[in-house]
């Protein structure tokens, strides 16, 4: 017997013996989902058969958002419904004039808006980072995520947005809220990745 063998001493395994190694086997390592991929796979798109592109729904505030502007601009506030965020909306707005009119211009909006602008043909992340680089308009932005998602119950947000928590009719119960309530910080952090390279003006 090979010396280093000598004291090794080998038992027979009971029959009651459970191999439990299966259990503890190291698993490949992948790429870890992104927190935007795995709240976005909370939601349907309007087929409800795959979850809804950030992209789209980043559009679509957007569009919303700068409509509310225009509004106001053209002094037809009365049109919009009230609530206290649209308040800090306002005051943002009157605050810093001179930087926020020029963003919603229809002129240097996307192309998918005028047919003019190819420097930005859709709401993507290159328009994003100009759109955000006047920290202003990034704070209107996050205001206007909170006030859509309080003045919207489950079957507006769905439709607005073509976001949809549940593949049958919404119960708009707890379980729906926090999907909603997660999207809803989401969209409001995810505006932070854009740095804002000048401050108000």
């Amino acid at each position: 017997m090979d010396s280093s063998q000598e004291h090794i001493l080998h038992f027979p395994l009971p029959d009651y013996f459970v191999d439990c190694s299966k259990y503890f086997a190291n698993k490949k390592r992948g790429r870890k989902a992104k927190k935007s991929t795995k709240i976005l796979s909370l939601f349907v798109n309007k087929g409800k058969e795959e979850s809804p592109r950030k992209e789209f729904i980043r559009c679509c505030l957007l569009r919303r958002m700068v409509k509310l502007l225009r509004l106001v601009r053209n002094n037809k506030a009365k049109k919009v419904l009230p609530h206290p965020f649209l308040g800090e909306i306002l005051d943002v707005l009157i605050a810093n004039l001179k930087v926020v009119l020029p963003f919603i211009e229809k002129k240097n909006l996307p192309y998918v808006e005028n047919k003019t602008n190819m420097k930005y043909k859709s709401y993507n992340d290159a328009f994003c980072k100009f759109f955000f680089s006047k920290r202003p308009m990034k704070q209107i932005y996050k205001l206007y995520v909170e006030y859509f998602f309080a003045t919207k119950n489950c079957a507006e947000r769905s439709k607005e947005l073509g976001a949809y928590c549940c593949k049958e009719q919404c119960p708009d119960d707890f379980e729906c809220q926090t999907k909603w309530n997660k999207l809803r910080e989401l969209l409001v952090q995810e505006a932070d990745i854009y740095d804002c390279n000048s401050l108000i003006e």
